[in-house]
């Protein structure tokens, strides 16, 4: 008897880097893609959508693209990418924007807010 799969819907990897553990590294390929691999098929198997949540680096004047922590097999495993930052004018808003989508037309930045009372305006 097989085991029982769980009513997945979503499921949220915050941070992708944290799941990986002390064991891989998430700078070489050859570790990644099984990973990632694995993931894809649960997903499959499951019918649930994944969020990969990570983290960009600190180098300055690259496209987005290129500035994710660690192999660029995450970017390319992706359907979709999105990017989250600081609008330069107003750092205490944040712009979501797509930065790859593989399966629709690109769609519109979205701006939010945080306040420490209320939370999103």
């Amino acid at each position: 008897m097989e085991p029982l799969e769980p009513n997945l819907n979503l499921i949220s990897m915050d941070t992708i880097q944290a799941y990986l553990g002390n064991d891989v590294d998430m700078h070489r390929a050859n570790e990644v893609r099984p990973i990632l691999k694995r993931v894809a098929a649960m997903a499959e198997r499951t019918g649930c959508a994944v969020i990969l949540i990570g983290h960009m680096n600190k180098a300055q004047g690259l496209k987005s693209g290129y500035r994710g922590l660690g192999s660029i097999n995450f970017r390319v495993a992706a359907r979709s990418v999105l990017v989250v930052g600081r609008l330069k004018e107003d750092p205490t808003i944040r712009i979501v924007a797509q930065d790859k989508n593989s399966l629709a037309p690109e769609g519109r930045p979205v701006a939010f807010q945080l306040d420490g009372e209320r939370g999103f305006l």
